[in-house]
């Protein structure tokens, strides 16, 4: 499979998303991001489990083994978030405010979407007022990681057997709303951000990953004849989720009960990678056509934001609270969206920019397909 240039503009989309949901917080411009940009860390889901498993399903009849696989996600991910933690925890010591040992398990061993804050005895209102925001996104990288670990070893085990990942994957879809609405608590907020409630949206890419190798042609020929269906269907599904968030914001508490909390918390993320899923789907079978989703996806601003989008994801947040804390609402937000787009640009330049190609030359696959896959 040769690189498909609007994967990077759908990763720059879901950056755009999240930041635009930390940093517009304007009573009249919530609609610009604070009641949806928060879906992008679900569209972040589903694009990270077509990628993953596209490589994986690419790379398991080669030599490289389970072992390169890892050192490769390793390589990518590892540098840039512990360099971050150490800041944090620095930060916190220089204010006379160390950060207890539950931090360190947690952060450190990629625990938050395992274990709740709440068992842990973690509560951000202790820690430095900047650090706070940077440990609070940390919870979807949790949840990714967990991915890798339980998911790779089991595609590597069935080698090429879809015939059993078909109906596992169909099950984690089926059964994730029913989790969600039944283990609903006064802890929604927790919930949401644990593994074992939000797994469908990755499942749901890797359902692609592996439809695309078992029925790639159909799958193109159903996509290239419904383009119009399938877009107008991912619209009106995502505006469904905005419009279900707006209302369910605007209840009061005596008719938001505990049935319509737990229901809006079962089916929103549903919505949300069926909508993400059908954008993909259409991403990867028009690559390089002119209509305007792949277009717009192709744009080098969007795909630029999509490289720098990890270093963004995890920085963006306490600069902004920085910002503001020194120079005021207003100038803080832009000073603080300056500086996270300059820093992350240098941290590719000269951080995880030649981490990747030391990556790419040391733990290179010998599979060229697999090679293609595995840049994101």
């Amino acid at each position: 499979m040769k690189r498909i240039p609007e994967l990077d503009g759908l990763r720059g989309t879901a950056i755009c998303m999240v930041v635009a949901h930390h940093y517009i917080f304007y009573k009249y411009a919530n609609i610009l991001g604070p009641r949806w940009g928060w879906a992008g860390v679900d569209l972040f889901f589903v694009l990270s489990g077509f990628l993953i498993t596209g490589i994986l399903l690419k790379s398991e009849k080669n030599e490289e083994g389970l072992g390169h696989f890892y050192m490769r996600r390793v390589l990518r991910l590892f540098p840039i978030y512990y360099l971050c933690l150490a800041i944090y925890f620095i930060g916190n010591a220089m204010a006379h405010s160390p950060l207890p040992w539950q931090y360190l398990a947690t952060y450190g061993l990629y625990l938050q979407a395992i274990f709740p804050h709440s068992w842990m005895g973690i509560d951000h209102t202790q820690v430095v007022y900047w650090s706070s925001p940077g440990f609070s996104v940390m919870w979807s990288l949790s949840i990714e990681e967990f991915f890798y670990l339980a998911w790779a070893p089991l595609v590597f085990l069935v080698k090429g057997k879809d015939r059993i990942l078909f109906p596992l994957l169909g099950a984690i879809l089926l059964v994730e709303p029913v989790i969600r609405f039944f283990a609903y608590s006064d802890h929604a907020s927790e919930l949401r951000q644990m593994f074992f409630a939000r797994a469908d949206s990755l499942a749901a890419g890797a359902l692609i990953a592996v439809c695309m190798r078992s029925y790639g042609p159909q799958v193109f020929a159903f996509c290239k004849r419904s383009y119009t269906a399938m877009l107008s269907s991912a619209c009106l599904l995502f505006l469904a989720a905005i419009g279900g968030d707006l209302l369910y914001g605007s209840l009061p508490n005596n008719v938001s009960g505990d049935l319509h909390e737990r229901t809006y918390s079962a089916l929103m993320y549903t919505v949300l990678w069926i909508a993400f899923s059908l954008i993909l789907l259409l991403a990867i079978t028009h690559s390089g056509s002119s209509r305007w989703l792949p277009k717009m996806l192709r744009n080098r601003g969007l795909r630029y934001m999509g490289k720098i989008s990890y270093c963004l994801y995890l920085i963006h947040y306490p600069l902004r609270q920085l910002m503001i804390a020194h120079f005021g609402r207003a100038a803080g937000i832009l000073l603080g969206l300056i500086a996270s787009l300059l820093l992350a640009s240098l941290s590719w330049k000269y951080f995880e920019g030649p981490i990747a190609r030391w990556k790419e030359k040391r733990y290179a696959y010998k599979n060229e397909e697999g090679a293609l896959l595995a840049s994101k």
